[in-house]
């Protein structure tokens, strides 16, 4: 018995350097990355909108660009401005990604800490988008807090409490995430919906509450939806128009289908991908986390029924899917 315990204890020691040398290892790359790789022309794109800021912009709304000009009167390094964000976001998702566990799975150790920032960062979307200075980063940071705190708020109302101000909390940061990029209102309406559906049994907020998030989120889009009164809808028109093909040729929407589907695949990694099915059913779970995974399943599968009818009328990119 000793012997198989003081394996065991080898065993993690080991696995505790060997994790502890990816995450040095992961970093430095970050590091190096950030000090000496030139930026993509879509960085150097964003970077010169930022020298000219507006209320939107005709293929993104402005939130990320705001942050990166704000960012200039602290610092004329350019490349800085440019890489520096994403690192930074990354450390706040990895923080609250190690809170969140913490009210999940009670005595947590270091080593499962560990194992779940590995896992994280082995996301081929997440190595992408907290490398580079895409709006993305943003939208994955800010959906991220968005859903930890709603989920504080299902566990707050659980535990008797009233969690109204996290339920705020949340709608405030889905609606900057929106203010950074579109795609981010499928986060919104897929829990929307839900909530609708299922309001009364989940014990969710109650239709004023409901109706005072609405408000909130238009007047946190106000920039955007006046930039477009101002210039003839120029951006509402490229998405919602423009972009789409109107032809229906069965081989180019089968085209479009597919690189879709291996995109997603690939970006999310074959091997999160595959096991979804295994959380696609619990028994042990405690109640707000039976809600929470059961409303995040739903919000999943409106995401990927919306992109796969999208691919009917336009070639979806992966990272529509990110919400």
């Amino acid at each position: 018995m000793a012997k198989t315990g003081a394996h065991r204890q080898f065993f993690f020691r080991s696995e505790t350097t060997l994790l502890l040398c990816l995450l040095f290892l992961f970093f430095t790359i970050k590091v190096l990355f950030l000090l000496y790789v030139n930026p993509l022309p879509d960085e150097a794109y964003y970077w010169v909108w930022s020298k000219r800021v507006a209320l939107s912009y005709f293929d993104h709304p402005p939130l990320t660009t705001w942050i990166q000009s704000l960012l200039s009167y602290l610092s004329n390094n350019k490349y800085l401005l440019i890489r520096a964000l994403p690192l930074f976001c990354l450390i706040v998702v990895l923080s609250i990604l190690i809170f969140w566990q913490s009210y999940i799975i009670k005595n947590l150790n270091h080593l499962d800490r560990l194992r779940s920032v590995i896992l994280f960062l082995a996301f081929p979307i997440h190595a992408i988008f907290f490398s580079i200075s895409f709006p993305d980063y943003l939208l994955i940071t800010l959906l991220f807090s968005s859903g930890f705190c709603l989920f504080l708020y299902f566990k707050k109302n659980s535990d008797g409490g009233n969690g109204i101000v996290l339920w705020y909390i949340s709608v405030i940061l889905f609606s900057l995430a929106v203010l950074t990029k579109y795609n981010a209102v499928l986060f919104g309406l897929g829990i929307l919906l839900y909530l609708l559906f299922y309001k009364d049994k989940i014990r969710g907020p109650k239709y004023g509450h409901l109706i005072a998030s609405t408000g909130i989120f238009l007047l946190i889009q106000w920039p955007v939806l006046w930039w477009n009164i101002n210039n003839d809808f120029a951006s509402f028109a490229f998405h919602l128009g423009e972009r789409l093909d109107k032809e229906k040729d069965f081989l180019v929407i089968s085209q479009n289908i597919s690189v879709f589907l291996i995109g997603v695949i690939l970006a999310f990694s074959p091997v999160f991908i595959f096991n979804l099915w295994r959380n696609f059913f619990f028994d042990n779970y405690r109640n707000e986390l039976k809600i929470f995974i059961t409303m995040s399943k739903f919000t999943l599968l409106l995401c990927i029924v919306f992109c796969l009818l999208l691919s009917t009328f336009t070639n979806v990119l992966y990272y529509w899917f990110v919400p």
